[in-house]
Formats: C-alpha cells, structure tokens, sequence
C-alpha cells in the first residue's frame, strides 16, 4: 500500500483536476506506480500498513520523542558495500545496521562524514533530557553537513515531508528508491546517496566486558579493566566510564578525549581502542597496559638510573610527538604515565595518557575554570596567570623526573600548609625541588633547565629529548669499557 499523505499534499492534489485523456491517465499511472511501490514495500519489511487517515499539517503535528524502546524496535535496511541501499536484506532490528551510529555526538558525526561526498549519511540518536531519545538523520551537502530530527506524527509514523510511514526502514526505502528530497526548499534540496558504516572506534557496549572492581577514579567516574573481542582475538582495555549517564560534561570531555587520541599514533601515546555509541552510559575503550601507573609503580619497584632514564625519554618522546602535532597536554605527571611490562615482568615501555584536559591548535591557552588545575606540576604563569603553553609541559615534565628519582613521591611535600599562592611564592624565591645523588649530573642539568621560571628559557621537548638520548648512549658506553 502506498504511503500516507499530509493534508496539505491533499489539498494541493484535489484542486489540480483535468477533464483531458491525456491527464487522467498520466493520474492513473501514477497510482499504478504508488501501488506497485506499497505492495514492494510491504513485500520486503511486511510492516507498511495502509490507513485512510491522512498526516496532519506540520504545524499541527505533535512530534514524540523516540524512546530507547522505541529504536529498539525501528527498522532500516542495511547498506551494501558500496554505501547503496539493499532492497533484498532481511529486516532487522536498527541496532543491527551498520549505519546506526547510535549515541553519536553531532561532532562525531560530523568528523565521519567529513571527507564524504554529498548524499552520504547516517543515522543517531541524540540524547535528550531523561531518557528520551530523538533519532536524526546527519547527511553531507553540498554545502557542509546537516543534521535532521526525523519528527513522528500523532499516530506513531516517520516523516521527512509529504510521506508518513511506520518505520524509519520505508522512510528511508521511500527517499532513497524514488531520489525524493528529504527537505524540500526551493533552492535547497538534500537526497539519499549512501550509507555510511560504522568506523572501527564505535561499539555496541554490549561488546565491551568489565572487571567487578575498577582499577582506580577519574573526575567523572570510574576505570574498569575489560575487554573486547575483535576479529576473533581478545584485547585487553583500561575502560573510562561516567559514574552518572546524564551527566553531558562528563560525557563530553570523554568524548573529547577521544577524538585527540583518535589523531594521535605513537608508540609512546596510550592508543584508543574506541568509544561505546549505545544509548547507555559512555565508555572510552584504551589499551591496557599490565604495568600500571607510574608514580604506583615506583613506590613497589627499585629501578636502576638507567632504567629510568630509558622510561623518562620514553615519555619525552611521547611528549614530543603531540607538541608536534600542536596539542598541550596540561595534566603530566608520573600518575599519567602508563608503564608496559615485557613477558618477564620487566619494564619495557612508558606511554602519556589521560587527555582530558589537553587542548588542540593553540599556542598559548588561557582560562578561568582552574578547578582541576594540578597545582604541584604546574609552572609559575599557571599559577600566577592561568596560563598554558608547550613549556609548561616542560616543566611538568621536569617534575616528572624528580618524581622518578623519589620513588614516586609527592612534588613539595615538604611544604606546609600548601596552596597554589604558598607554591608560586616559593617559586618565586629561588625554591625548586632538589635533585638525589643516583641522578647523572647531566640529568640534575636537565631538569634545572626545565625548572626555569622564565618560560622562554626552558628547552623545547625536542631538545629534551636528545639530551636524555645522549645521556643513555652515554651510561651505555661507560658499561661496556667498565665490564671490558
């Protein structure tokens, strides 16, 4: 049966009447061909149901939002490799499709469908307050890309404009067999081309299987070991979580986290696995690595000098890497260093994680939100003026390896009471934290320089990086003559 149509689509119709032959058949074919298409349809998903009712008036339509259950239960059609709709594939429930990015953010989205040519799309849903969800079509232009709440009628139908039909599957059928317009402006229309699959970030979160006891808490919830099964091997994950689903800035910085790791790829960058899209709570999916923090791992462990050395330019040089592709990181510390065990339980490797606070394409980055402000790792124009650039990850590196040389202990503990003023006071004045005698003079060098209270004195993490190389070669060197 063919799909309903709105008042307005109606009233246009009857008032076009023509006595001529020539008219009433051309009406007539057209019926034929509406029929024909409704007995397709209702061929294929066996749900299109007929009714004399006619959709009322846009404006007089009251809209529902979808709910969980509501997708859950909707129909699309799955699109063949190539991006084309397939009218032959069995009808499945719409979390099934590849095209269904679930819970995807409109930044997302917009990232995915980027680099596509106009016509190709996707379907989400967009959270809304509650529990309620709003299912949107976001589709390339010729213009950019657009985002379209797919509105329901009163009587439950999907609709784009002068069609209204039971599921989101003859909806799209509709637009995309017949090349009909989902909006219908004069100057601006916009057709179903292809369908785009989901990327390899997203999964369900039915997926992902988490450990009863978290492994430690981040500002908005907890990290679960887990893991997830792809292509048929198991890989190990450090699971973020959001211990309140509805909390969107939670969610969000979460989300943004994933993006710059999504852009990073580096042997001594925690590499993201992915992002959960289900309607749930969402997740971000990171590799995990056996050895665990840093700063924990120190406290357990005796290291040689030049084991540490080793794990310090390892860091150095992940540091290095996102200065070169423009980001601060904002938050080092030996806490966000993540240590990678060797077969034999022996350090191997450190890689920089936790981006939540990292900032992309600037320079110099100022702000008044210094709630979460790591105060002990910060250089002096962050405390005096809310300021973050490069060097100032320099000098929470050099922070970093008087952490590594004090088995992980707290930077100032010596001073009390403490506070952001008390700290750059000290700073002031010619305090620094003080070097032990297992660090290479050169090292103690290093870290001063790192420490200078003029920023534009610091060295830059390149240079950093090959003073740290030069040392190991050289403690290398010395080895070998020692042992000759």
């Amino acid at each position: 049966m063919q799909p309903m149509m709105s008042e307005k689509s109606k009233a246009k119709n009857d008032s076009v009447k023509s006595d001529s032959d020539s008219k009433s058949k051309e009406k007539e074919d057209s019926q034929r061909k509406a029929t024909a298409f409704g007995k397709l349809v209702n061929k294929l998903s066996g749900r299109l149901k007929g009714s004399d009712e006619s959709l009322a008036k846009k404006n007089a339509t009251v809209v529902k939002e979808a709910t969980l259950e509501d997708i859950r239960k909707s129909n699309l059609i799955k699109p063949s490799k190539d991006g084309t709709i397939d009218l032959n594939q069995p009808i499945q429930p719409l979390e099934k499709y590849h095209y269904y990015h679930g819970c995807v953010s409109r930044y997302d989205a917009e990232e995915i469908l980027f680099n596509h040519s106009p016509g190709n799309f996707l379907i989400r849903a967009s959270r809304r307050p509650g529990n309620s969800l709003a299912i949107v079509l976001s589709i390339r232009t010729t213009s950019g890309i657009s985002h379209f709440e797919i509105p329901v009628d009163n009587f439950g139908r999907f609709y784009f404009n002068d069609f209204a039909f039971e599921n989101l599957h003859s909806l799209l059928m509709y637009h995309f067999k017949h090349f009909y317009p989902v909006t219908l402006t004069t100057n601006y229309c916009v057709y179903l081309k292809h369908a785009i699959d989901r990327t390899y970030w997203e999964f369900d979160d039915r997926q992902v299987h988490l450990e009863d006891t978290p492994l430690g808490e981040g500002n908005f919830g907890a990290v679960y070991r887990g893991y997830v099964d792809i292509d048929g091997k198991r890989q190990l994950l450090a699971v973020k979580t959001l211990q309140d689903p509805d909390n969107e800035e939670g969610r969000e910085e979460l989300l943004r986290e994933a993006r710059v790791l999504r852009k990073l790829e580096h042997v001594n960058i925690t590499k993201l696995i992915g992002v959960t899209i289900s309607s749930g709570a969402t997740m971000v999916l990171l590799e995990f690595l056996n050895g665990g923090s840093m700063d924990n791992y120190l406290k357990k462990h005796q290291l040689s000098p030049r084991t540490k050395m080793k794990l310090l330019a390892d860091a150095a040089n992940g540091i290095k890497y996102i200065h070169s592709k423009n980001v601060i990181h904002r938050d080092l510390a030996a806490r966000n260093c993540l240590l990678l065990l060797n077969e034999n339980n022996h350090p191997e490797r450190v890689k920089i994680t936790d981006f939540g606070l990292c900032v992309e394409a600037v320079q110099v980055y100022r702000t008044t939100d210094i709630q979460c402000i790591p105060v002990r790792w910060s250089a002096p124009e962050t405390l005096k003026d809310n300021v973050w650039s490069q060097k100032t990850d320099v000098w929470s590196f050099a922070v970093i390896i008087w952490e590594f040389f004090n088995e992980g202990s707290l930077p100032y503990y010596e001073i009390e009471p403490f506070s952001p003023i008390i700290l750059l006071k000290a700073l002031a004045g010619g305090y620094c934290l003080l070097s032990t005698p297992e660090m290479h003079p050169q090292l103690v060098s290093l870290m001063a320089s790192c420490l200078n209270f003029d920023s534009d004195e610091r060295p830059t993490m390149d240079m950093v990086y090959e003073k740290l190389q030069v040392l190991i070669s050289s403690s290398v060197h010395k080895n070998k003559k020692a042992s000759a």
